[in-house]
């Protein structure tokens, strides 16, 4: 389990349910480098995969 704001294990939080005071810097940008480079991974596969697509479809329409 991991909280959603601050994006760190929920372990630490202890019983403060739905209050994340915790805030690192060091973690959100993790974070954000994180996500950024998961987006950029997304990006490329999607490029390729339309391509593939796109010569499959004009394949089947041959």
């Amino acid at each position: 389990e991991f909280c959603w704001i601050c994006l760190g294990p929920w372990e630490p939080h202890g019983s403060s349910w739905y209050n994340c005071n915790r805030f690192n810097e060091d973690d959100a940008k993790k974070a954000r480098d994180d996500q950024e480079r998961s987006r950029a991974g997304l990006q490329r596969y999607l490029h390729y995969y339309k391509r593939y697509h796109n010569h499959h479809e004009s394949l089947r329409l041959e």
